[in-house]
């Protein structure tokens, strides 16, 4: 598949240095042309499908106990309301930090939570903040805790379990 991406992108370059070349009265390099003729020589090789080792079934993952918290679910948790009810919650919960209010300053903080299967919250960490203000960091985080219990949790197989989140939180004077 890779090899196909690589020569189709190759000869519609290689196109559009033909389609260049007679417009801008330059002629292609020795090189250019000795390229795209290698390729219009070229023929596309024919697989017998016997060549192929045959495709193995994949089992399911399972869901290996209750601690489990996972990254990749079938259905992300959720804040009661959807996206945008979070979006007004922390609008009207957070609290612009004093010192970045006096200085002008803007950022966005990204931060991971746990969402577990009774739609309580933990392990609320800071990935990236803003570095000199680190009270953008600290008021993040006090909001995110305001929303404990408000979620709904991800599913796997039908089945509410843990996950991870991870949201930006956008500070903007």
């Amino acid at each position: 598949m890779l090899k196909l991406s690589f020569i189709t992108c190759s000869i519609f370059a290689c196109a559009q240095l033909l389609a260049q070349a007679p417009s801008s009265g330059n002629k292609l390099q020795g090189s250019s042309r000795n390229f795209i003729e290698r390729i219009d020589e070229k023929e596309s090789p024919s697989h017998d499908a016997s060549e192929f080792p045959p495709v193995e079934a994949v089992e399911e993952p399972t869901i290996a106990n209750e601690d489990s918290i996972f990254d990749f679910v079938e259905e992300s948790a959720s804040f009661e309301g959807g996206q945008e009810e979070l979006i007004k919650f922390i609008a009207n919960n957070i609290n612009y930090p004093d010192d970045a209010k006096e200085a002008g300053v803007e950022g966005k903080v990204y931060i991971r939570l746990v969402v577990y299967s009774n739609g309580e919250i933990s392990q609320i960490a800071v990935l990236r903040g803003v570095n000199a203000y680190p009270s953008f960091a600290r008021e993040a985080r006090r909001v995110l805790k305001l929303t404990n219990g408000r979620w709904s949790p991800a599913k796997l197989k039908g089945k509410a379990v843990a996950s991870r989140l991870t949201l930006p939180i956008v500070f903007k004077l």
